[in-house]
């Protein structure tokens, strides 16, 4: 009756970020990173480790259409639209985050989504795989490459899929945090977004990462011991 679906409707509400969450920050596999710095305004200065990516070029009239357009190729790639070494299709599993560079330099588009936002969305592969070993994906426009270790400086926040406004913003807001830290902004930013559209609002992380030139200030001393969960993912 209808007591019984209401109740089953509100389980499933209360449930679905737990199982996200479970999902997301839990198992998927991520790229690992140590977090070097705090800066002011929010950034980390994070060290990360290299792996491997497949990747695929956008070109949509926004940077959400980019991005959507960019999952759907991958996603085609590692739900089993490839061949592997036998020649037959091999499922792979899913990571986090999706990731999107802007091809060219130059602000997002900040024309009410009119210019188009060319550039290239990327999903991490699992460690296992290398761009050697991977399946040979269906489609040519899935490449595969290494993103080497190095220094980045990143801000996280929360919210719905961002737009191209939004992440201008951001990726200011580290160019700032690095320019009073007497570090130098390098390069464009990069966009990555872990968790599904679909997730509430609040639970999305987002974050804006920018490579930097320089010396890092020295860290604050500690008061106490490092815990074993602290900075490292």
């Amino acid at each position: 009756g209808i007591p019984a679906i209401a109740l089953g409707g509100a389980l499933l509400f209360a449930l679905w970020p737990l199982a996200i969450w479970v999902e997301v920050d839990l198992l998927l596999e991520k790229p690992r990173y140590n977090t070097t710095l705090t800066l002011p305004r929010g950034v980390e200065l994070r060290s990360y480790e290299a792996y491997t990516v497949a990747s695929a070029p956008v070109d949509g009239k926004t940077l959400r259409a980019s991005v959507s357009n960019g999952f759907r190729e991958i996603a085609g790639f590692i739900f089993g639209k490839n061949k592997n070494a036998g020649n037959v299709p091999e499922s792979i599993s899913m990571t986090a985050p999706v990731s999107f560079e802007r091809e060219r330099p130059g602000l997002f588009s900040l024309v009410g989504g009119a210019s188009p936002t060319k550039g290239r969305v990327s999903f991490m592969m699992p460690g296992k795989f290398t761009p050697e070993t991977l399946p040979r994906p269906d489609s040519r426009a899935v490449s595969f490459r290494t993103v080497p270790a190095g220094e980045y400086a990143v801000v996280t926040f929360s919210g719905a899929p961002p737009n191209e406004e939004v992440v201008e913003e951001r990726a200011e807001q580290v160019r700032q945090a690095l320019r009073d830290a007497g570090l130098e902004p390098i390069g464009l930013p990069r966009l990555d977004q872990y968790h599904p559209p679909f997730a509430l609002s609040c639970q999305r992380r987002n974050e804006v990462l920018m490579r930097y030139r320089g010396k890092p200030p020295s860290p604050p001393r500690r008061m106490f011991p490092r815990m074993f969960w602290e900075n490292s993912v």
